[in-house]
């Protein structure tokens, strides 16, 4: 493979507008994975965080291989959120450079407490980047999905 090949598979991070083509993607793959099994309407995503959310995609040849949420909180704290990568993407190290891109995120924005709700069988992954659980595994009032909240940083 030469290096333009190279350059060319590995996915780039960008920051994606609210309402635009990738941020739509986004949505319905955050649908499919995480609301339509659980017959859910699209409506669920419209949450109090999602306006002013910072939205991040993993793409690759105008193609999105994945999405992560992350906001600030009213505490100084941060909120990553939405973490999802296609089906065909996932074990290929997708969801990990979304996740340290939104950690550097916020140590650029100048740092604190990073927290998430990760399903369960996830926490491995979590874990992998320094997050550590916090408290008791709890149902989602939303999907009924068991989840974990985890935190990192001081």
């Amino acid at each position: 493979m030469n290096s333009s090949s190279a350059a060319a598979s590995t996915p780039q991070i960008t920051l994606i507008d609210l309402g635009g083509t990738l941020w739509k993607q986004a949505r319905e793959l955050r649908y499919q994975l995480f609301f339509a099994d659980h017959g859910l309407p699209e409506s669920v995503m419209d949450d109090e965080r999602e306006a002013s959310a910072w939205h991040l995609a993993a793409v690759r040849d105008g193609d999105l291989l994945g999405y992560g949420r992350l906001n600030q909180l009213p505490d100084g704290s941060w909120l990553i959120s939405q973490m999802v990568v296609a089906p065909a993407c996932q074990g290929q190290g997708v969801g990990r450079l979304i996740l340290r891109e939104l950690i550097d995120a916020t140590v650029r924005a100048g740092g604190g407490v990073i927290r998430l709700n990760a399903r369960c069988h996830a926490t491995a992954f979590y874990r992998n980047e320094g997050f550590l659980p916090v408290g008791e595994p709890f149902v989602s009032a939303i999907t009924g999905v068991e989840h974990v909240e985890m935190a990192r940083g001081s």
